[in-house]
């Protein structure tokens, strides 16, 4: 009987260790990605905010792979300056990624202002994702097949964006602070995937359904006693792992940017 794990695949074949980035690695989404692609063998790097939550999510990583140099990488992706400094130590770490997985993001019904005076659900679920990936393609495409990931509700919104209101100073309160960012996360696969084309880069944008995750509970703006049965409108609506309702768009191009 084989009992190699994918590490001891690895080794034996003298093959590169696969790594993988995941933000918004300390909970939730980012997390089970997190601890998948450990298990798997693959060297993962999170992001994500808190040095405490992290330190917890590294433990489960050595757990799931002993022997492989899991990092946590502390960043604040609403902020700009922050995302290109995450992706020059990224590139510090490793000469290659075979995914960059994006999880990170935020449920707001209200827009708020960053210190870079962009509106931050924004910046987090949508610009920040943009120039990480642009800044770390050169690592992708090392990869022998590398995958850009983005969590998001695919497909699911229509289009609210307004080119000339983009940090929502005009805009109304409502669900559509945070819609907008789904159609772009859209809209930036589909032009990924496009000019990514002839190359051995692969984009996704993924919605995983309804999920019991913190999402809900921790939004910007829902009434209080929203985020309260949050815990169990999840649970009762949770699609499981295994179910095919979950929608997965994938749009393919691999030409150099």
């Amino acid at each position: 009987m084989n009992t190699m794990t994918p590490l001891d695949s690895f080794r034996a074949t003298g093959a590169r260790r696969r790594v993988s980035l995941v933000t918004g690695g300390t909970d939730g989404i980012g997390r089970a990605v997190a601890v998948q692609l450990a298990r798997r063998g693959d060297q993962v790097l999170i992001v994500g905010r808190s040095e405490e939550r992290g330190a917890t999510v590294l433990g489960e990583l050595h757990a799931a792979q002993p022997g492989v140099p899991h990092r946590f990488l502390r960043a604040d992706l609403a902020l700009l300056g922050e995302t290109a400094r995450l992706a020059a130590r990224v590139a510090r770490v490793t000469d290659h990624l075979y995914a960059a997985v994006f999880c990170a993001g935020v449920l707001s019904t209200v827009p708020e202002w960053t210190s870079d005076d962009l509106e931050r659900n924004f910046v987090l679920s949508y610009l920040s994702r943009y120039l990480l990936t642009r800044r770390l393609l050169p690592l992708l495409a090392e990869a022998p097949s590398g995958r850009v990931v983005l969590v998001a509700n695919a497909g699911v919104y229509r289009d609210t964006l307004d080119f000339d209101d983009l940090q929502y100073r005009h805009g109304k309160p409502g669900l559509n602070v945070s819609a907008r960012t789904q159609f772009a996360n859209d809209l930036f696969a589909t032009e990924l995937a496009d000019r990514l084309r002839g190359t051995r880069v692969e984009v996704f944008c993924v919605f995983p359904g309804v999920t019991a995750t913190s999402l809900l509970r921790n939004a910007i703006g829902l009434p209080r006693f929203v985020r309260a049965v949050a815990p169990l409108v999840q649970k009762l609506l949770a699609i499981p792992s295994t179910s095919r309702r979950r929608r997965r768009c994938t749009w393919r191009a691999p030409r150099t940017w």
